[in-house]
């Protein structure tokens, strides 16, 4: 009777009618145009539920719990009621929807009062009981992968489903499912419906058999599709584990441990599978199964592409203990060399050369120790001894590892050898020398098209032009080291090289120049949506120089005290002695003597605890390095800094 009305109406030449729907198939009688509603955007989701809801939280937190619900405007409208009735906090009704997202959609019987009803309705339609059991069958598995269904999957994940466009289709007119690029994907609040409603009660229970096999057989391919459907591999592996039999559990396994390697290669970001295979972070350590430790050892890779390098740490100690129990002794000892590579990027550089030597004791031990072993030890002892300022002990163990990778013919690993030694050569003073291995790592990069070490390169030859005072190649070099490092996806990288540019420029006295060049460093953050706490860090210490340079002594402070506060979330012990020298300097500069004394006396204290020396602060970090007429460092430790 309602096709009929439209029809009668629409009729007549005087007539529009606006119709809402989730069905798309109205009158064939009628001239149409179909225009989608959209979810919200962030900014209008936050509006409507706050005027609801009443609250002075964070909008961070609520923009996250409205994204939960895919900014779906009826499901924002029904938990903003359901949390002002029942006068919860921010954090209380957070609690309660992690708890039961089902029931807090409820605020009555009717379509417009209960998400369930709404979507009962489209379940209930003659278009959807026609295709039997296949579609709900179909709604179990989209609304189970969180990023929907890639189109060209389609019969991969349903080979038993022979009408299963047919059926997406249907499920698209209705609104149940919707087109998201290449994929159909369910809103939220209908997934959470579907999910928690239908897959309990079905008589049919969730067969994921297709898709565990499309998925597992795809983790052993070329990985760049998994930037598209990793939270969907996330899912069920997280599924697979909690329900794993001891039959299941290898396999299980291996395409965790597929998946993570994966992840840390094309899309680096926190996953649940940390969870899932060992507890919350802060429970003591237990032994997890057998065919979980590389699992762990993997996390420990993904958690150093996040630059959490106190969770590398944390992970590849676990992964070592793990391999440890069940005697993978080769295993132990590369838990052992990523741990000390951890402790080296944070500044510990003692605890790094005891757990090289660890390693290194552990492979004679068990006769494990072959050419290749030693070579990579060295290069990292000899990393070691540079810290510590034992630049000879450093040049051996850099020499040796380097003849052996020489023999070996293997471009990555010289172009590694290389770059150490010219470090090593230019901190002993030796620049020609420093540049000729600079050089010898660039042209085997450029020859094998090696962005990372091509891109490295370029940042050491334009550190020796600026030296030379060839401060325009110098620029020019910087410029082609971020036009390769910006074409990748490791923002990290990216931003060591605008480190570097705004360093110039600072040096050069272009300070607006510098500035804008760190802004970029934000930018290129935000635009990946890049957390790093380090690389945050690292851009306001590079700002803090920039300022302390161009004389704004406040502005300097103020960034620096940042980076000092941000300790807790870096755990970088390398980036706080510098602060601290730093710190001590704009104090002496102010005229604060005690202040400055006090701030040395704690880069010292950083120094003495992790085997630093304290004259080579700026190691692999010289674009933090401060002018030559910052001597307040050098008159504290040689006793000349006078307290009056």
């Amino acid at each position: 009777s309602i096709a009929e009305a439209i029809d009668d109406f629409g009729a007549l030449p005087s007539v529009r009618i606006v119709l809402t729907t989730r069905n798309t198939r109205v009158s064939t009688n009628l001239r149409r145009t179909i225009i989608d509603v959209p979810v919200l955007d962030p900014g209008a989701a936050r509006e409507t539920f706050t005027q609801i809801y009443r609250t002075n939280g964070s909008p961070a937190i609520i923009d996250k719990l409205l994204k939960d619900l895919d900014f779906h405007a009826l499901s924002i409208n029904l938990l903003a009621h359901v949390a002002t009735e029942n006068r919860w906090t921010l954090d209380q009704l957070i609690n309660s929807w992690e708890k039961q997202q089902t029931r807090l959609l409820e605020v009555g019987d009717g379509k417009l009062q209960s998400l369930s009803v709404t979507i009962e309705l489209s379940l209930g339609s003659s278009s959807i009981m026609q295709l039997g059991n296949d579609a709900r069958h179909v709604m179990q598995i989209v609304a189970f992968l969180p990023q929907g269904i890639n189109e060209k999957n389609l019969e991969g994940l349903f080979p038993t489903v022979p009408n299963i466009r047919f059926i997406i289709d249907a499920l698209c007119r209705l609104s149940l499912v919707y087109r998201k690029a290449e994929a159909y994907a369910m809103l939220s609040p209908i997934r959470i419906h579907i999910s928690n409603t239908h897959q309990a009660r079905d008589t049919h229970p969730l067969d994921l058999t297709h898709v565990r096999n499309r998925y597992y057989a795809q983790l052993y391919d070329d990985g760049a599709w998994i930037t598209t459907e990793d939270a969907n591999v996330e899912r069920l592996i997280v599924h697979d584990i909690s329900r794993a039999t001891t039959e299941d559990m290898a396999s299980t396994y291996q395409a965790c441990s597929h998946f993570l390697w994966l992840l840390t290669l094309h899309k680096p970001r926190p996953t649940s599978l940390r969870t899932t295979i060992l507890g919350e972070p802060d429970r003591t350590f237990h032994l997890v199964d057998k065919e979980a430790s590389l699992c762990v050892y993997r996390l420990g890779w993904l958690a150093n592409a996040l630059n959490d390098h106190r969770e590398a740490i944390n992970l590849f100690t676990t992964a070592k203990c793990l391999f440890a129990h069940y005697q993978n002794h080769e295993m132990t000892a590369r838990c052992l060399e990523q741990v000390a590579y951890q402790y080296s990027v944070l500044g510990n550089v003692s605890a790094a050369e005891q757990t090289l030597q660890e390693a290194l004791n552990l492979r004679r031990e068990y006769h494990i120790l072959g050419p290749y072993d030693e070579a990579r030890i060295n290069l990292r002892l000899g990393n070691a001894m540079m810290y510590k300022g034992r630049l000879q002990e450093a040049l051996i163990l850099l020499t040796s590892a380097r003849e052996y990778f020489d023999s070996t013919g293997d471009t990555s690993d010289i172009a590694w050898a290389a770059g150490r030694q010219g470090e090593a050569e230019w901190y002993s003073g030796n620049y020609a020398a420093a540049r000729q291995h600079f050089e010898t790592r660039l042209a085997p990069a450029t020859r094998t098209n090696d962005t990372f070490w091509r891109v490295w390169s370029l940042m050491q030859l334009a550190r020796a032009e600026t030296r030379d005072g060839n401060y325009m190649e110098a620029r020019k070099l910087l410029e082609e080291a971020f036009a390769l490092a910006s074409k990748g996806s490791d923002v990290d990288f990216t931003c060591q090289v605008l480190w570097e540019q705004a360093a110039l420029a600072s040096d050069l006295g272009d300070f607006d120049r510098a500035r804008v060049i760190l802004t970029r460093a934000f930018g290129e953050m935000t635009a990946h949506g890049w957390q790093s706490a380090n690389t945050i860090a690292m851009t306001n210490d590079c700002s803090a120089r920039n300022e302390l340079f161009a004389g704004d002594y406040k502005k300097a402070r103020e960034l620096l005290a940042v980076v000092v506060d941000s300790y807790d979330e870096t755990s970088d012990i390398d980036l706080q002695t510098r602060s601290a020298r730093a710190l001590g300097e704009i104090a002496l500069l102010e005229g604060d003597i005690a202040g400055a004394r006090n701030w040395f006396t704690r880069a010292k204290a950083l120094c003495d605890a992790t085997g630093r020396h304290p004259d080579f602060l700026y190691i692999t970090n010289e674009y933090a390095r401060l002018k030559e007429e910052h001597t307040g460092w050098r008159l504290f430790l040689e006793g000349r800094l006078l307290s009056g």
